[in-house]
């Protein structure tokens, strides 16, 4: 386990370290992965930006379903979920 989520941070960008990235950059999510990413960033010297996500919400609009689909061909159909 980890001490904190600098700590998962730190371990992390150890393991990415080893991949000798050409040009890394880092984006995080908020709340909990803001400190984690930071000290990616930090250990790999890359820029880091902060994600922010919107949930989306459920639709029965056949145009934005269409969008979605488009977006995301692999996503489970209507049919498809419980």
């Amino acid at each position: 386990m980890f001490k904190d989520r600098r700590d998962a941070g730190q371990r992390l960008a150890q393991r990415l370290e080893r991949e000798q990235l050409e040009r890394p950059v880092v984006l995080a999510l908020p709340w909990g992965g803001i400190l984690v990413g930071d000290a990616v960033a930090t250990a790999l010297d890359a820029p880091f930006e902060p994600f922010v996500a919107r949930k989306l919400g459920q639709t029965t609009d056949e145009e934005i379903l269409d969008r979605y689909a488009d977006v995301l061909p692999d996503a489970p159909t209507h049919e498809e979920t419980p």
